[in-house]
């Protein structure tokens, strides 16, 4: 983890960047989406409980390269370059990533405050097996 709150480095192609759920991430990332991070968190946790279940779920591209955007909005890459980045690691490595930063910039998470950001991972949070 970086010196910085939050903040979750990786690499693609010799280039290296950070993801970080700061503040002005989640208002970009309402902005575009129009939902705030722990509405889209949720979300992500019941598609990944549906999904282990069996069940058909719609696909979440959109939501996922929205929030790995918002929290790449401090290298100033554009939604398509982040499309690239998120093809270049992988979905499963991006929502790890994306698990990681949320839990990391929201500790409260850990405490059963919030969703736990390990849903982005496919793991829903205790707080949502036990409303399932």
């Amino acid at each position: 983890m970086n010196s910085m709150r939050g903040a979750v480095p990786f690499e693609v192609d010799g280039e290296s960047y950070y993801l970080r759920v700061t503040t002005n991430a989640q208002v970009a990332y309402e902005d575009v989406a129009k939902e705030t991070v722990d509405d889209a968190v949720v979300a992500l946790m019941e598609c990944a409980r549906d999904a282990a279940q069996g069940m058909k779920v719609p696909p979440q591209t959109r939501r996922v390269r929205s929030l790995f955007w918002a929290s790449l909005s401090h290298h100033k890459l554009s939604e398509e370059r982040v499309g690239d980045i998120i093809d270049a690691i992988g979905m499963p490595q991006a929502m790890s990533l994306l698990g990681q930063a949320v839990t990391a910039a929201m500790p409260e998470a850990s405490k059963g405050d919030i969703p736990s950001g390990n849903a982005l991972e496919g793991t829903p949070s205790p707080q949502a097996q036990d409303a399932a």
